[in-house]
């Protein structure tokens, strides 16, 4: 798996009131161009392994909740694109909870 790990955004699951961090293992990059005669931002497109990082509270040694101090603070300290050093996607996909097959995405694991 890729070595490099960079930090995407965070996924608010509110069924399960849950947050995970969506890493990449390359930067997400765009670039601004027109269509129909309005700019407009797109993706340059890159090959890419997406990641999901389930982050546990400390001080409820629980899944880090949607709507936590802890969620709050990495959604405004982290931009994409940062690197998150001391991770690693590792060789588990991540299984769809409905369909119970794996993903196209894999867990990341601290190293």
């Amino acid at each position: 798996m890729e070595n490099q790990i960079y930090y995407k955004s965070i996924s608010i699951n509110t069924k399960f009131n849950t947050a995970t961090i969506i890493t990449t293992t390359s930067p997400m990059v765009s670039k601004v161009t027109a269509i129909a005669g309005i700019e407009v931002g797109v993706r340059v497109q890159h090959k890419a392994t997406f990641g999901l990082l389930s982050i546990i509270d400390p001080k409820t040694n629980k899944s880090m909740a949607g709507n936590s101090e802890l969620a709050t603070h990495l959604q405004k300290t982290l931009s994409s694109g940062d690197v998150l050093e001391g991770f690693k996607l590792s060789s588990n996909p991540v299984i769809d909870r409905e369909t119970g097959e794996a993903t196209d995405m894999f867990w990341v694991e601290a190293v």
